[in-house]
């Protein structure tokens, strides 16, 4: 099997579209100290640049009719449905077959005619990463708190009797988990907040019933536990509460994002909580997971 073969396809906001070339261009911030008389100079670096993805599209009827996984598409009408997007500054999710998923906006496109292709048009797209409030609140998530919740499961475990209660694994488990997402694009804040909830429910359940607990010579075992009890609690400060709303009619993500939080920003947020099947027809009564802000 070649390569290519074993990839994902290249996709928008989760409208997968053909393509001929994908670049991706990365790089290091730096400034270099230079002094006079000196050979050479003094490389000083800022960490990495926004990646930008340079993508080549061909439109075609024929991809359109040849079956497959296109067959049946409307890829004029997802293309027309994207550009608006574009023109809007939208931010979406850029789904690159050789390296994942990635948060970005469109800087240019090209949308070119050929009178040699007549079954279809070319696009070259340029689109930049972007950090927006909802990855930024994701990487708060993956760094203070998380490093105070590791910390105290760890000492939870140093303290663990040899053969612990079910339920005391349960909850580890249900730890270790949750920390697992750290370093993943799953690290939303909804995710978290939605998670933590059973798990502060299983805290209580802990405390109550065992009865290890009430030995004194666990009692560095019960501070553990409540030190790790209250590094979760921290975390779903800082997570949020996840709340629901019905779509009244059929609308598309971005107008569910500007109901629900007054901006369009926010409709990869409202994808990610939500496993839509087409992000630009949602049909009326879904019920659509987001987090409530303050």
């Amino acid at each position: 099997m070649a390569y290519l073969d074993t990839l994902g396809r290249f996709s928008l906001d989760g409208v997968a579209l053909p393509y001929q070339r994908i670049r991706v261009r990365g790089g290091q911030r730096d400034h270099v100290h230079e002094y006079p008389y000196v050979p050479g100079g003094l490389p000083e670096t800022f960490g990495r640049k926004l990646y930008e993805v340079t993508v080549s599209l061909k439109i075609d009827d024929g991809i359109m009719r040849a079956g497959g996984f296109y067959q049946g598409r409307n890829l004029f009408t997802n293309m027309a449905v994207l550009r608006g997007r574009w023109e809007d500054g939208a931010r979406m999710r850029i789904g690159l077959p050789n390296i994942g998923e990635i948060l970005g906006y469109a800087m240019t496109w090209d949308q070119e005619l050929d009178v040699r292709m007549r079954s279809g048009e070319l696009y070259e797209l340029t689109l930049r990463e972007d950090q927006d409030q909802a990855s930024l609140v994701a990487k708060t998530l993956s760094t203070r708190p998380v490093a105070a919740l590791a910390t105290a499961l760890g000492a939870i475990e140093e303290r663990m009797p040899p053969d612990p209660p079910g339920l005391l694994q349960q909850l580890v488990g249900a730890v270790n988990s949750l920390l697992a997402y750290r370093d993943t694009a799953q690290m939303w804040v909804g995710y978290v907040a939605d998670k933590i909830t059973g798990l502060l429910l299983l805290f209580q359940e802990v405390d109550d019933s065992l009865d290890i607990l009430r030995d004194p010579m666990n009692s560095e075992l019960l501070e553990a536990l409540h030190a790790l009890w209250a590094a979760v609690q921290e975390m779903q400060s800082e997570a949020g509460e996840v709340a629901t709303w019905t779509t009244p009619r059929e609308m598309d993500v971005s107008g569910i994002a500007l109901v629900i939080y007054g901006s369009t920003e926010q409709a990869v947020e409202v994808m990610k909580l939500n496993p839509l099947d087409d992000p630009y027809r949602v049909p009326a009564g879904t019920a659509i997971r987001y987090l409530k802000t303050s």
